[in-house]
């Protein structure tokens, strides 16, 4: 009988060949894109760190961007539109002060958030990044410019 197809052991090597590539391969994009894509929101093993002091600093950036759609969209931002404020954008307006990193008072922290009319409710999602310690979950360095 001829032999059609194949077999167990040539399926589950090759299997096993494109698995390893594309393990590669998310290597290769996570380390070529990493510093794009900021992600870490757990300062937990760096003592005297705590994500509350963090979301203080987010619930400034959330204020000063309700301070400015106040001012500048009197009737609310319509619905499905999405908008986007940077730190700098906030501080330029005089809605936000300068924020710095709780743990040292030298590192200016930089940001962005984004606002969206979701269900007749404006939603806030702030991004903050404080040097190399924090980074809001989420955070892309692409809108903080």
């Amino acid at each position: 009988m001829d032999d059609q197809g194949w077999g167990l052991r040539t399926m589950l090597g090759l299997c096993a060949i494109l698995a390893f590539f594309l393990l590669l391969i998310v290597i290769n994009i996570k380390s070529i894109f990493g510093g794009i894509l900021y992600n870490s929101n757990t300062n937990d093993d760096k003592p005297g760190y705590t994500n509350q002091d963090y979301q203080q600093l987010e619930s400034k950036l959330i204020d000063g961007a309700k301070k400015y759609i106040k001012e500048y969209y009197s009737d609310g931002i319509p619905e499905g539109v999405k908008l986007v404020f940077t730190v700098k954008d906030l501080q330029n307006k005089g809605f936000l002060e300068e924020i710095n990193d709780p743990n040292n008072k030298n590192i200016t922290c930089s940001g962005y958030i984004n606002v969206e009319k979701e269900s007749s409710m404006d939603k806030y999602y702030p991004y903050i990044k404080c040097g190399n310690k924090y980074g809001t979950k989420g955070y892309n360095k692409i809108f903080d410019d």
